[in-house]
């Protein structure tokens, strides 16, 4: 009788087992696709999952090679992001590190050429050309402080036939390094220097009123001034006038306020230097001269904000 009981057991079990086995399921194993490049708008999703610019992915330098761009994580925006596509390059250029003579190395990167003139566009600056800087407003060049990193294909994608590059900006205040991963934010660069999003990120705000001898800080720390924009002559010889009226362009365009002296509370600054980085005063600037234009506050008044965009809105007076 337990021989039976056992071998009843036994078939019971192996029904059960037989009935929970899977099935057999016909058909033919489909990879997934392979995706192709971002789109301009798409964001950087994790500044840590890959080296972020071609100088945090640069071994000690070795002459004449070619440095590939590290793989960046790219994604649909949600609340956190890390920077953002402003641009795609169907061709690129390989970008090459070079050891100097003193035993320095230097990367040449033509890519960048298009991606920053992009990421200003990007903001909401009118700029054109492909310069590394264009030009504003004939020589002027803004000093928003944005970055660029540029995000190859993934091994898979490279492996699919894709070689495009895409560029990423992301903001770079002053208080940060040149190469630092850029910290999170949750909202959109497009169009910033029209609505003012993100001011105190793309800023250059000084603590004091001079350019030359001061750190940038943030902008959201107490300081007396702001730098707007840049200038390199070449060889052409433009009047200190000429320099003074276009600066007052690079202001108006940038902050949008009606009164770029805010009715004497703020003064215009134009500092111009030679090419041995002594200061200039005459009318007629030399050649390969370099200025600065920027806004102080008069007397001893702080600001404790960016005066970007600001518009007719009230001033971020401390």
């Amino acid at each position: 009788m337990l021989g039976v009981l056992v071998i009843g057991v036994t078939l019971m079990v192996m029904a059960v087992v037989s009935h929970l086995s899977p099935k057999a399921v016909r058909g033919t194993a489909v990879a997934v696709p392979v995706a192709g490049a971002p789109a301009i708008g798409d964001c950087g999703l994790d500044p840590g999952s890959s080296p972020w610019t071609l100088q945090d992915a640069t071994p000690a330098p070795t002459s004449n090679i070619s440095l590939p761009y590290p793989t960046l994580q790219i994604g649909s925006c949600v609340a956190t992001r890390y920077g953002e596509v402003v641009a795609i390059i169907a061709d690129p250029a390989r970008p090459v590190v070079t050891t100097n003579a003193d035993g320095s190395g230097s990367i040449v990167d033509p890519n960048m050429e298009t991606c920053q003139p992009a990421a200003l566009r990007y903001i909401g600056l009118p700029v054109s050309g492909r310069g590394y800087q264009a030009d504003f407003f004939t020589f002027w060049n803004p000093t928003a402080a944005l970055g660029a990193a540029g995000s190859a294909p993934s091994v898979r994608q490279r492996a699919a036939g894709q070689h495009w590059l895409a560029c990423v900006t992301y903001p770079q205040p002053g208080s940060h390094g040149m190469i630092d991963p850029p910290a999170s934010y949750v909202s959109s660069l497009r169009g910033a220097m029209l609505t003012g999003a993100h001011r105190d990120e793309l800023g250059t705000c000084l603590l004091v009123a001079d350019p030359v001898q001061n750190q940038n800080i943030d902008c959201t720390e107490l300081h007396q001034g702001e730098l707007f924009g840049y200038a390199y002559t070449g060889e052409r010889h433009v009047s200190r006038a000429e320099l003074e009226r276009t600066c007052r362009q690079v202001i108006a365009q940038l902050t949008r306020l009606p009164d770029i002296t805010a009715g004497g509370d703020l003064t215009v600054q134009l500092l111009v230097f030679d090419s041995n980085r002594a200061p200039v005063t005459a009318a007629q600037e030399p050649a390969n001269a370099f200025a600065f234009c920027g806004l102080n506050t008069t007397g001893s008044r702080q600001l404790r904000a960016s005066l970007l965009a600001r518009g007719r809105g009230p001033l971020p007076w401390a």
